[in-house]
């Protein structure tokens, strides 16, 4: 994996959860739409976006805050961190552009026309490692 933000599990977990979401319906395969969903769970208002066919743009209005107490942690905010980092952001993309194709090729995503959708195996499926 290029990204170090998350391991395999955890990267399964984030692409599974979007699809599950969305079950029976399909939805386009686009990586930042993924990692939106995530922000979006995580209870950030940050968007990734397109610039061109090339280049991704981060846009965060309001970040997420710590809380107060050093014994609580929102998650949030290291996402919103670690994806403000073009690098970080375009190996965490291209991760989950990979996980795709083995996840078609495993049958855990049926895809049709560009768009992807949960299948059986996905559903049934929490961990990829034990």
């Amino acid at each position: 994996m290029k990204s170090t933000l998350y391991h395999i599990d955890g990267l399964f977990q984030v692409v599974r959860q979007y699809y599950v979401s969305s079950f029976p319906y399909s939805v386009p395969s686009n990586a930042i739409d993924v990692m939106n969903y995530e922000l979006k769970r995580e209870g950030s208002s940050a968007t990734i976006r397109y610039v061109d066919n090339l280049n991704t743009s981060f846009e965060n209005l309001s970040p997420a805050e710590n809380p107060e107490t050093s014994f609580e942690h929102n998650p949030a905010v290291s996402l919103e961190e670690y994806l403000g980092e073009k690098q970080g952001r375009e190996a965490l993309l291209e991760d989950i552009r990979a996980l795709w194709i083995w996840l078609v090729k495993a049958g855990y995503l049926y895809e049709e026309r560009g768009n992807h959708t949960a299948t059986e195996e996905l559903l049934r499926t929490y961990r990829l490692t034990k």
